[in-house]
């Protein structure tokens, strides 16, 4: 028997493994694959769009001189930066985890 014979073989128990069905998915998805033709094209592209993403993006708003001093309170109050807590309550808001009351916006906007 030579020393190549003695070596591990991880192909050998290939056939006996048992693969749970999202794995076959991958599998099945990887074998089916073909090679992206403009490779280097899509490659650009991608690093270009990754380039551009941002996670988030700076604002400015003006806000009343009160409601800016009440915001940094109850945010002091809860040990928190008051941007973060801006911040908090537009994605909260956004997300659909709190809603404003049924007010005519209209008066309001007006004001």
């Amino acid at each position: 028997m030579s020393k190549k014979d003695t070596l591990y073989d991880p192909t050998h128990d290939m056939d006996l493994l048992e693969l749970t069905p999202f794995e076959q998915s991958l599998e099945d998805d990887f074998e089916n694959s073909a090679p992206v033709e403009n490779y280097e094209e899509v490659k650009a592209m991608l690093i270009e769009a990754a380039k551009n993403y941002q996670k988030s993006k700076m604002i400015s708003i003006r806000v009343q001189t009160d409601d800016l001093a009440e915001i940094k309170e109850k945010a002091k109050d809860i040990w928190i930066p008051y941007q973060k807590l801006i911040k908090l309550l537009i994605h909260l808001y956004t997300k659909g985890k709190i809603c404003l009351p049924e007010v005519n916006w209209k008066l309001i906007i007006e004001n």
